[in-house]
């Protein structure tokens, strides 16, 4: 909700207030499942670097009653390396032996693909795209990393190359695979026309397959329903303002 719902700028500090919800709720609700959903809340929308420290804080030194797995340790971890933060290679490093299965594999994918630099994007994009993943689980392990709201200038130029190529992955990819690709990699960061112009772009070529233009329609219509909630939210918002001024 707060990724698609919320308007552009707003979305750092909603976020911001979830975490200081969800740390709030930890203490105040029962030992057990709850407190692990409320752990998971607050690491997901750990998008500053105050907030990523404080969720760093949450799993090193979990507080009683909270069951800290090694998922969440790694989701602390690869949101370190995304948001560049000192000390990001060694919490990498440290998880990486704790934790030495496919898991482990995949997260450390996700995290060079999450790195804030513009040669190290352009190599996981090619990865992506010459089969330089050894397994479908790594590659969209790699998907999974790329596109992050906090680098939208750095991968902005992907975003044309994501979608002029669709045509001819979904020809060439097994269907498995593509939907898959298709569902992890899309640009949900960038909720906004140009990027309904840009699915209308390929649902106006000749190439299209039918399982290609099913997702680009139901990605449409899911990007439609955003752009009008995010207006919605902006014009209730203003409203607002405007009734306590």
């Amino acid at each position: 909700a707060v990724a698609r719902f919320v308007p552009e700028e707003r979305i750092d500090a909603e976020a911001h207030l979830l975490v200081e919800a969800a740390r709030a709720a930890i203490d105040q609700v029962p030992p057990g499942d709850l407190r692990v959903l409320w752990g998971r809340a607050l690491l997901g929308q750990a998008r500053s670097a105050e907030d990523a420290r404080l969720a760093a804080t949450l799993v090193d030194v979990p507080p009683d009653g909270l069951a800290v797995d090694q998922d969440m340790r790694w989701a602390v971890a690869v949101n370190w390396v995304a948001l560049g933060l000192d000390g990001a290679d060694d919490r990498l490093a440290s998880e990486r032996l704790r934790d030495a299965s496919d898991r482990g594999d995949r997260a450390m994918v996700t995290a060079e693909a999450s790195r804030p630099d513009p040669a190290v994007k352009e190599e996981v994009w090619q990865r992506l795209h010459t089969g330089g993943y050894p397994s479908l689980h790594l590659t969209l392990a790699a998907a999974r990393g790329f596109f992050r709201r906090s680098q939208r200038e750095l991968v902005e130029p992907f975003v044309p190359r994501f979608f002029a190529g669709l045509p001819g992955l979904f020809t060439e990819w097994e269907a498995e695979a593509s939907r898959a690709y298709f569902r992890t990699l899309f640009p949900w960061h960038r909720i906004e026309p140009a990027t309904r112009a840009l699915v209308d772009e390929i649902l106006a070529r000749g190439d299209v397959g039918p399982m290609l233009r099913r997702l680009l329609v139901v990605g449409a219509d899911d990007l439609e329903r955003a752009i009008a909630c995010r207006k919605r939210a902006a014009v209730d918002a203003a409203g607002a303002a405007g009734a306590a001024g």
